[in-house]
């Protein structure tokens, strides 16, 4: 049994604590902006905006979706600086406010506290900052997430999140392509992902797009009811595979035909017409059918790539 003295003495170290907490400094912006400082990038990639441009060129806004738009600005970017022509009227900001632009904070308040969150801050003072409204991240939080590979580690934490014995076959996307029987999921698995295009904790296909050389996952495409379509991670040469894929190192079978497609649907259809006798790949958008087929052939030494651009 604890002795009294001991319990009274805990009711006043309650008190202290009390006041200990109440004198916390409250996050202010300047506080949680210094504690980003330079880490703007992976904590953009943990809530799901990713395949930024390189700072100082033009590239796709991951807030209105303007083609060449938007751009980091290299004298700002450690604060994440931005700016974005919007179709003629320029709008721009800091880290906090790109949040807000991509619609995943509904204003700069629930940006800060995301971005505090995020930083480990609230957890020294969970009253440090009031909201109307406490947002739980829209993705996985990853720890230790580094500022020059945030696009790759996402991917590949939201295809380990994914669950792979959830029925992929019951996904509405793939009930209207009457894709896939009972109990195939087709090399896919389903989870809950957020991003701008697919909405938040959208019920989604996750496809792995893998390194053909090694084989890892290096990128992952979401797919939700609707069937829209958001990649995390680099594309560029990579493809999902689905067939007699060699192991990493080997040669393809030379018997075995491989065929580079553009989405997940179309590489499913393909092995699908092929009778299941054929390597499939997927590119995820038609400008990267090239790049895979190069890739697949340096890999891999096959003795035929036939590239279908429409294969659904």
């Amino acid at each position: 049994m604890i002795p009294k003295e001991t319990r009274r003495c805990g009711g006043g170290s309650r008190n202290n604590h009390a006041k200990d907490a109440a004198s916390l400094p409250r996050l202010s912006f300047e506080r949680v902006k210094h504690a980003a400082h330079g880490r703007w990038l992976a904590i953009w990639a943990d809530h799901g905006i990713t395949d930024l441009p390189t700072p100082g060129r033009h590239g796709p806004c991951p807030g209105c979706g303007g083609r060449d738009r938007f751009r980091l600005v290299p004298a700002d970017q450690d604060d994440g600086g931005w700016i974005c022509g919007q179709g003629g009227e320029t709008t721009g900001g800091d880290g906090f406010s790109l949040l807000v632009h991509c619609g995943l904070a509904a204003n700069p308040g629930e940006a800060l506290r995301l971005v505090a969150g995020w930083l480990r801050l609230l957890d020294e003072n969970p009253r440090a900052i009031t909201s109307d409204s406490a947002l739980r991240p829209p993705g996985p939080v990853v720890d230790g997430l580094q500022p020059e590979s945030p696009k790759t580690d996402y991917a590949r934490r939201i295809w380990l999140e994914a669950a792979d014995d959830a029925p992929v076959w019951e996904h509405h996307y793939t009930i209207q392509k009457r894709l896939l029987k009972p109990g195939w999921s087709a090399g896919a698995r389903r989870g809950t992902v957020s991003g701008r295009v697919v909405g938040r904790y959208a019920d989604c296909i996750v496809v792995p797009v893998r390194d053909l050389a090694t084989f890892e996952v290096v990128a992952a495409q979401a797919i939700n009811p609707q069937g829209k379509k958001q990649t995390f991670g680099p594309v560029k040469g990579h493809a999902f595979a689905i067939g007699a894929a060699p192991s990493p190192g080997k040669h393809i079978d030379p018997l075995i035909p491989v065929f580079v497609v553009e989405g997940w649907a179309d590489a499913v259809a393909m092995f699908i017409d092929q009778g299941g006798k054929a390597c499939v790949l997927a590119g995820m958008g038609l400008n990267n059918l090239q790049a895979v087929a190069k890739a697949a052939a340096d890999a891999w030494q096959p003795t035929k790539i036939t590239i279908v651009e429409d294969a659904l």
